[in-house]
């Protein structure tokens, strides 16, 4: 309710949810009364389909039951603005990362804290480049497989058919 309070009136924002959290929050009445349906998609299996969520310019993560996901390092890695709920038990969301964590979590905080980042290009630049520094300093085998990834790019890109000659 609070993310659909932040960006009532805004034709820009698309939302993008796992059907997992869909079914488990009831968020197509939500969705209804909040006259949203036209900007929202559910991602069946988002932790495979993490191609599509990394394209996205924020990860509201609300509920981290505890665990630090892949998926969450790898949106950190990718210099994406993440909000999320207060979880004493991940690390990341401790350290100094860069991460916008709602301590209170309540209708009202959310709506802030993602209203801001929308509202202030430069705060949500900021916030990106902050959690994509404490994965390169921090979590150096995510930076391992990166790399990997990226030299394997550079190849394919550089190779060009040998034209007879």
């Amino acid at each position: 309710d609070g993310i659909a309070d932040a960006i009532s009136g805004r034709e820009d924002v698309m939302l993008f949810a796992n059907l997992e959290l869909v079914k488990r929050a009831d968020l197509w009445s939500r969705l209804k009364e909040h006259n949203m349906m036209g900007r929202f998609t559910v991602i069946d299996r988002s932790e495979d389909r993490r191609d599509l969520l990394l394209r996205c310019d924020m990860m509201v993560y609300p509920d981290t039951l505890h665990e630090e996901r892949t998926l969450l390092l790898d949106t950190m890695g990718a210099g994406m603005v993440v909000i999320t709920g207060n979880d004493d038990s991940i690390q990341s969301l401790r350290d100094e990362s860069g991460v916008i964590v709602v301590e209170r979590p309540t209708r009202e905080e959310w709506g802030v804290k993602v209203r801001d980042i929308i509202a202030s290009p430069e705060k949500a630049r900021a916030c990106a480049e902050s959690v994509r520094a404490y994965i390169r300093k921090s979590r150096r085998s995510g930076l391992h497989i990166e790399s990997l990834r990226d030299a394997y790019q550079d190849l394919v890109e550089m190779e060009s058919p040998v034209e007879p000659g």
